[in-house]
């Protein structure tokens, strides 16, 4: 008999009253082979079963298509046809169902059929929902509880769920882009309505939501500006300006003067260094990321773990002392595979050397593994794509898990380079978020050149005092 055959022989048998154990035992075949079989014979179809018996497509491919209906049936079958293998059939019935695992609701408590049928007989196929359209309902109620909670914090421009028709639960990029500077990112709580997969996405804003930003600010810069050329009109008009207010040397804190890049790139580096040194020296803490990491990755198959902070960009964080060291000893530790190149960073002594066996090594002590773990953690802080960006909310929330605060004061100072990055305008507001008592004085009429060399003089005293400009702090 051909297995089809088989198959045919074996539904008749159920169909008679007749069960997959008895059938099983009866022919001396494993319980789930006749349930395939049956399966088989039951879901294959008219044009899959003419293409199986012509030879068009093999038996594996055949179960494929057996284990779904309608629609999904016929497109499995058009794509057998034109050649499609066994593997990408299994990926498409894997993108047109919800998949339990995808749950974020109690999938005891709703009730819901779980199909396992030829899915799990075909040995790699997760369970599904029976009833697709009331497992997606339950997803989305169970995202309007996450999304009050969310909002609830207070730390999201906006919280949106956005259902897309993606299996992998992907953003449309056409709607959604970076935002602009000053912009609070938005929280897309994100559902694929074929798999109910979820995904997060804290980097984004509605587009839409982007150029009213922009228009807005556009609006309150042009205000200020009139403010602004008001004011010199009136200081300008005949005994009025002997007795009107002495306007202050600063602009007012709406005007948004620029701050250039190269004051962005070493207010990140600075933050970094902070994060970097840190952590270089607890490894502990390290572990302890990687496991959020995981936890979130395996268990709430959501990511965004504390792990996923690297940006490995364009700008590159010097080596902070802690890290040299950590390096120096490492090259030690693990002298036949790293060595500490002349910018203090590890590197591999050569390549091709199987780094396993020398980890794994009799000799190699535990603490000398989370030694290098931190080294290896630590080193996936800093680098940002866009240094003129706000720093990342989950490198935020990792610096107030540290308590890096004093760490940025002590590697912070003042100097040309970071204050030739700010433009006239923005040295007189930085000036404002001084101390009182210790901002510069004279600066109605001075250069930019002559109010960077007087802040420079107050730089000892500000950093006594744990003053930071704006743009440092996380």
């Amino acid at each position: 008999m051909t297995p089809m055959e088989e198959a045919d022989a074996f539904l008749a048998l159920i169909g008679a009253g007749r069960t997959a154990d008895y059938v099983a035992v009866k022919y001396g075949l494993h319980v789930n082979t006749v349930k395939s079989r049956v399966q088989l014979a039951a879901g294959l179809g008219r044009d899959a079963r003419k293409l199986l018996d012509e030879g068009a497509i093999n038996l594996e491919q055949a179960k494929v298509i057996a284990t779904t209906s309608g629609a999904m049936k016929k497109s499995l079958t058009d794509h057998a046809r034109n050649g499609s293998g066994v593997s990408t059939l299994k990926n498409l019935v894997k993108a047109g169902a919800f998949l339990v695992e995808n749950a974020r609701f109690d999938v005891e408590v709703s009730g819901l059929k779980i199909d396992e049928g030829g899915l799990g007989m075909l040995g790699d196929f997760p369970a599904k929902f029976a009833d697709h359209k009331t497992a997606l309902n339950k997803q989305l109620e169970a995202l309007e509880i996450l999304k009050a909670e969310e909002e609830g914090r207070g730390t999201w421009g906006k919280v949106e769920i956005v259902p897309v028709e993606s299996a992998y639960a992907n953003l449309p990029t056409s709607e959604w882009v970076t935002p602009p500077h000053g912009m609070t990112p938005h929280l897309a709580l994100i559902c694929s309505t074929a798999t109910g997969k979820i995904a997060q996405s804290s980097q984004y804003v509605r587009y839409t939501d982007a150029q009213a930003f922009k228009r807005q600010q556009a609006e309150v810069a042009a205000a200020a500006q009139a403010q602004a050329a008001a004011g010199q009109g009136e200081s300008g008009s005949g005994e009025a300006s002997s007795t009107s207010t002495p306007r202050t040397p600063y602009p007012t804190a709406d005007t948004g003067p620029k701050i250039r890049e190269a004051a962005h790139v070493l207010a990140h580096q600075t933050r970094s260094q902070a994060i970097q040194g840190h952590l270089a020296t607890d490894p502990r803490m390290c572990l302890a990321l990687a496991c959020e990491s995981l936890a979130k990755t395996t268990i709430c198959h959501s990511g965004g773990g504390a792990m996923e902070i690297h940006f490995r960009g364009v700008k590159d964080v010097p080596m902070t002392d802690e890290g040299r060291a950590l390096a120096a000893d490492l090259a030690l530790t693990f002298g036949t595979v790293f060595a500490a190149a002349e910018s203090g960073r590890l590197t591999y002594r050569r390549l091709g050397f199987d780094v396993q066996d020398a980890l794994t090594a009799p000799e190699v002590q535990t603490e000398d593994l989370l030694r290098l773990f931190a080294y290896l953690t630590h080193q996936q802080v800093g680098d940002w794509e866009n240094s003129l960006n706000d720093t990342p909310r989950r490198v935020k929330a990792l610096a107030e898990r540290l308590d890096v605060t004093e760490g940025v004061q002590e590697r912070f100072t003042l100097s040309a380079a970071y204050l030739e990055g700010y433009t006239t305008d923005a040295l007189h507001q930085l000036i404002q978020t001084m101390p009182e008592g210790l901002r510069p004085v004279g600066l109605m009429k001075a250069s930019k050149k002559e109010i960077v060399g007087l802040i420079l003089e107050k730089a000892p005293a500000l950093k006594g005092a744990g003053w930071l400009p704006d743009l440092v702090k996380f």
